[in-house]
């Protein structure tokens, strides 16, 4: 299973809306899923491109949401619904559908992929500086937060509540 995604990589999208994944993903990619993935709606306005295999195992666990939800509707509407498969080609691209790329990701030529551990991340060059910037306006106060929830993860993990 594909847990190491990292990285920071600048690229542009073709005039076909094709995006080339970098060598070392593209490869982990080809070894692990056939290069079969999914690309579906991230949040704040960024693609994400999932392992084919990860994609299932993550929406077989949506399978518990409630269809009578009215959240968790348009939840899978957007998530699930609007979601694409596609796999690498011989030089380790995917073509991605203006729906996605310029109708939700604002991507029209300049664009950064991230790799986020298990997933790709595909930002506009914009998307990514104003998410960076969201970062490093108050890290202190972020790192904090994030130490609660490592503290929690620890502690479940041990068998003992938080």
């Amino acid at each position: 299973m594909i847990n190491d995604f990292r990285g920071e990589f600048y690229h542009n999208i073709d005039n076909k809306g094709r995006l080339s994944i970098p060598r070392k993903f593209a490869a982990r990619l080809i070894e692990e899923d056939e290069g079969r993935v999914v690309v579906t709606r991230g949040v704040d306005r960024c693609l994400w491109i999932y392992p084919h295999s990860k994609f299932e195992e993550t929406t077989s666990k949506m399978q518990q949401l409630s269809l009578f939800d009215p959240d968790a509707q348009l939840f899978l509407n957007t998530f699930y619904g609007t979601s694409h498969d596609d796999t690498l080609d011989k030089t380790g691209r995917i073509l991605v559908p203006k729906h996605l790329l310029v109708d939700y990701a604002e991507i029209y030529k300049e664009i950064v992929i991230v790799g986020a551990m298990y997933l790709i991340q595909v930002w506009s060059l914009e998307n990514w500086r104003r998410q960076i910037e969201k970062s490093t306006t108050n890290p202190n106060e972020i790192a904090s937060k994030m130490a609660s929830h490592f503290s929690n993860m620890h502690s479940q993990m041990k068998g003992t509540n938080p």
